[in-house]
This record gives C-alpha cells, sequence and structure tokens, in this order.
C-alpha cells in the first residue's frame, strides 16, 4: 500500500498532506480529547487524564501492578506510577505488597470516583462520535484495533530506519 498522507512540494521534496496523513488525524483528535479531559475532569474531579486512565485499568482489572496499567493504556512508566501515587495519597486507590509485588485497587472512594467519571467520558464518546451509525463506530474500531496491532511493525520499521541511519 502506498501512503497518500504526503505531496509533492515546489522545491521537489515532500511535505505532509493533512488531509490524507492518518497520524496526523489521530494526533489531533486524541490532543483535543486528552486535553480537553484532563482540564474538564481536574475542574470537576480534581484529577487529571493520566489519573482517570490508571482508574479504569483499575476498574478492568483489579489487583495488578503498575506495569499492567502501562501496558493497558499505553503510557510512560513514571506517569503511571505518579497518577498511582497521587491516587493513593488521596484514598482512591490502595496497594498491597504481600506477595513481593506491589498490587494496585481501587478503594470504595475510587469506585465512586470513576463511576462519576464514567459518566461524562461517556457523554464526551457521544458528542465525539455524533452522526456515526452503529455500524461506523463498528468499523472505526476495528480498523483503530488494527492500527494497533500494527505498531509492533512501526517498532519494527524505527529500529530499521534507525539501524541505516548509523
Amino acid at each position: 500500500m502506498t501512503t497518500a498522507g504526503v505531496k509533492p512540494r515546489e522545491d521537489g521534496g515532500l511535505t505532509i498532506d493533512a488531509v490524507n496523513y492518518v497520524p496526523h488525524h489521530l494526533s489531533i483528535v486524541n490532543n483535543g480529547l486528552s486535553w480537553g479531559a484532563s482540564r474538564l475532569y481536574l475542574k470537576m474531579f480534581g484529577v487529571g487524564i493520566n489519573e482517570w486512565r490508571v482508574l479504569s485499568a483499575l476498574t478492568n482489572e483489579p489487583g495488578i501492578t503498575a506495569s499492567r496499567i502501562v501496558e493497558m493504556v499505553a503510557l510512560n512508566k513514571s506517569v503511571v506510577s505518579r497518577s498511582a501515587r497521587a491516587l493513593e495519597q488521596s484514598g482512591h486507590v490502595r496497594s498491597d505488597a504481600s506477595d513481593g509485588r506491589r498490587l494496585l485497587y481501587l478503594t470504595p472512594t475510587g469506585v465512586e470516583l470513576h463511576d462519576r467519571i464514567i459518566a461524562v467520558a461517556v457523554q464526551r464518546e457521544q458528542a465525539l462520535l455524533d452522526g456515526f451509525s452503529a455500524a461506523d463506530k463498528a468499523a472505526l474500531c476495528d480498523l483503530l484495533q488494527r492500527m494497533r496491532g500494527n505498531l509492533r511493525r512501526v517498532d519494527e520499521a524505527d529500529r530499521r530506519i534507525l539501524a541505516a541511519w548509523r
């Protein structure tokens, strides 16, 4: 498959064609959603988007390590650790290291916070997908999951590019 995400410049080089460059669209949508959510959640609930992602991960898989959360939400481990620590200090998360690993769990107040935020998150998703049919949403999710599956190929390409660059 050839990429349609570039266009020629007058000097013969190439430039990004923002209309057809998929990473551009993904970045714009993600940044708008994340920044908006962080501002809204901080104002309404006193937590940002990173803390929300930790809460959500712990709702889906209670009793997991920060490393597992990193895998689930694709954030840097230091961001996850800092967010989990902040949630622990505020009483929304508790940890248990009885088996040698630091396992994280939501407290009752963490569950309550999660449930308040998810109501807002669902409203935001509905606004984002306004005008999309159920079939559109299913197709979009399928395409995004396929892209996510290709991230390892992007990592492999990065390694090849870096090796050739040296």
